[in-house]
């Protein structure tokens, strides 16, 4: 590539980037404006003096550190079963021979077809029945099950469909000789996957996709 295609390429992706950040750095100077000139027709592009207490009245009026926290704690409980249970069914489906198993996979690769949003009604009632949970008996009737309660935005997401598919793909790249060697050696499996690069990878790009 010569010189000037270089730096058409390079001009083209920092004008992207520049329209990609052009909302959020709009986003942080509106937050130190006052509220008229935030509303003001033409809009007023800089701030004049910043209204940094805007902040300090953030965080006194609302409890923004306990809405991070329960957003940390969800996401990271579900980021965690999700990597847990992907591990072993992925790792499952990719090295233990048994019938069905293919019909199994392609089942979970079916479920990802379905539009997530039919599953609201169905879950909602889901949670409202889980037996012994919330006070309900061993039918789920009797009381509100995980309505109401962090686990009801944790348990409906603790198994994804293409988590299991991406981790398959990574367990299916490691040799199965390698894995023999390892018995042999009485290194444990999950260990030896642990070191090896190939499963480090789909964790790490599935950890961040949940």
């Amino acid at each position: 590539m010569t010189v000037f295609g270089r730096f058409m390429k390079c001009a083209a992706l920092s004008l992207v980037a520049l329209l990609i950040l052009t909302p959020i750095l709009w986003l942080f100077v509106s937050s130190l404006k006052t509220t008229p000139k935030i509303i003001a027709r033409p809009p007023v592009w800089l701030p004049g003096v910043p209204q940094w207490r805007n902040y300090m009245r953030v965080f006194a009026e609302i409890p923004m550190l306990g809405y991070y926290l329960n957003s940390f704690l969800i996401a990271g409980s579900v980021s965690l079963f999700v990597l847990f249970t992907s591990s072993l069914s992925g790792y499952a489906l990719s090295k233990f021979k048994f019938p069905g198993r293919n019909l199994i996979f392609k089942g979970i690769l079916a479920t990802m077809m379905i539009p997530s949003i039919l599953f609201i009604i169905p879950m909602y009632y889901l949670m409202l029945r889980m037996p012994l949970a919330g006070g309900n008996d061993f039918a789920g009737l009797g009381g509100s099950g995980f309505l109401h309660s962090h686990m009801s935005l944790i348990f409906p997401f603790v198994v994804s469909a293409w988590g299991i598919f991406l981790l398959r793909q990574f367990f299916m790249s490691v040799p199965d000789d390698l894995l023999s060697a390892a018995r042999i050696d009485g290194c444990a499996v999950i260990l030896f996957l642990l070191l090896q690069r190939y499963y480090m990878q789909g964790i790490t790009l599935t950890g961040l996709k949940e």
